[in-house]
């Protein structure tokens, strides 16, 4: 019976070669599906389910674009296997396949304000009720600071790698990472837990502090032989340009902007009702911030153009990308605009996106290199980081957690995201944006050293 089985084959085979069908049960169909399915799975780019390492604390899940279908694909397309591109082309890398994912989770005391990442990506520094520092790659605590103040600033990190922050105590602390202590400290004229400082230029530490700037240099002496003052309280960080001017915003609804020597070169009052709470610069010179409009002067305090009111009360940092304008609303609704005229960037960003957040969005968007626009909701019923397409305005994928989040996000460079919570949870989230977009204020403290500088 083989014998002629093998035979009929090899008959088979002949009649083949000369294009006459031969017989099913001669070929491994079944291997050849089985292959076929594996390369179409990979070339549709779906992914199989697996469960969520995400546990109890946070979980992710992806979002659609509203279930349309691409009307070029025929049913049964996905089945088809590509032919392979020419060995000349180069190889693009494969898809992270945990984009999306929680990489690591940890807890430290206190609520998380912001943090820093060292320049080789390996550590993240976090101010909450500690000065802590983790190890990038899992999160394990690497040595902490317990005895700088009952409250803390923002973290920023200098050029040469000391990070400075403010406290409730009226202190400016510089801290040594390679030491892992305090290398000098400086007296403050009031609280300065609120704001973190900015670097400025000749590598002086920015200070706003109740209703006074001061600019301090290693180790903790005053640059400025009088300190800037203010009508009234401080209610921005301080932000510093191009040409090393520091702008900031004060309670009056005023906006400022100090010399790098110290004295005033320009104020203008901003109207409306709500002060501005951010400021960033932009290469040209250009100040953007907010409050009750979304506003631009250029650096020699001219406006750009007529203050925007209809976007309501601007909250968050003005974040720059190419020629646009990311920023969050009193309302809960992320804007994309042009920055030449403020008017929204298309159709699909006219009426904003939606952002899960009870009344205001708090922290700005994070820009990617990919060019995703990762935003962390402060909202305590459903939490969130929405991916948002930043042509389409549709949040591509998310990630939940049971603590309201707080901080701006930051990007390594090898993909991951970083943001802490309110609760004292810090999340490592994959995306596949390797580090910061190459813009001039990708987000909120403007670098992963929220240096609030733009040189």
């Amino acid at each position: 019976m083989r014998k002629s089985l093998w035979l009929v084959c090899i008959w088979s085979f002949v009649l083949g070669f000369y294009g006459v069908s031969g017989f099913s049960g001669c070929s491994n169909d079944s291997k050849d599906e089985k292959s076929k399915e594996v390369v179409a799975e990979k070339t549709t780019g779906e992914t199989s389910k697996g469960e969520k390492s995400v546990g109890e604390v946070a979980s992710e899940k992806a979002v659609g674009d509203g279930g349309q279908e691409d009307p070029g694909k025929d049913a049964g397309q996905e089945d088809i296997v590509k032919e392979a591109p020419p060995k000349e082309d180069p190889v693009k890398p494969e898809p992270n396949p945990n984009v999306g994912k929680i990489r690591w989770s940890v807890s430290v005391q206190g609520a998380v304000k912001s943090m820093v990442l060292s320049p080789d990506g390996k550590t993240v520094y976090v101010s909450a009720k500690a000065f802590n520092a983790l190890d990038a790659t899992d999160g394990k605590e690497l040595w902490t600071m317990a005895s700088l103040g009952p409250k803390l600033s923002v973290p920023v990190m200098g050029s040469d790698g000391t990070i400075y922050l403010t406290t409730q105590t009226k202190f400016l602390y510089a801290i040594d990472p390679v030491k892992k202590g305090t290398a000098w400290n400086a007296k403050l004229t009031a609280e300065g837990h609120k704001f973190p400082p900015a670097l400025g230029k000749d590598d002086a530490i920015i200070v706003a502090a109740g209703n006074t700037i001061q600019a301090i240099k290693k180790p903790g002496t005053s640059v400025w032989s009088k300190n800037y003052v203010l009508n009234s309280t401080v209610t921005s960080p301080p932000a510093v340009g191009p040409d090393g001017t520091i702008y900031v915003c004060g309670k009056d609804l005023s906006l400022h902007a100090i010399k790098a020597t110290g004295e005033k070169r320009w104020e203008k009052s901003l109207g409306g009702k709500e002060p501005c709470r951010y400021i960033s610069t932009d290469v040209d010179g250009t100040i953007y911030t907010g409050g009750s409009s979304l506003h631009a002067y250029g650096k020699d305090g001219k406006a750009k153009w007529t203050p925007q009111t209809r976007f309501g009360v601007v909250t968050t940092t003005v974040v720059i990308h190419q020629s646009f304008l990311y920023f969050g609303t009193f309302g809960g609704k992320l804007y994309k605009v042009t920055k030449s005229d403020a008017k929204p960037a298309n159709i699909l960003w006219a009426n904003g996106v939606t952002i899960s957040v009870n009344d205001e969005i708090t922290f700005a968007p994070t820009i990617g290199a990919g060019g995703l626009v990762y935003i962390a909701s402060i909202d305590s019923t459903d939490p969130e980081i929405q991916f948002i397409n930043p042509t389409r305005g549709k949040v591509e994928r998310s990630v939940t957690s049971r603590e309201p989040f707080a901080g701006h996000p930051a990007i390594g460079k090898d993909g991951t995201l970083y943001v802490g919570t309110n609760g004292g949870t810090i999340f490592a989230v994959w995306t596949d944006s390797l580090g910061l977009a190459n813009s001039p204020w990708p987000r909120g403290l403007r670098d992963n050293r929220n240096s609030s500088y733009l040189k």
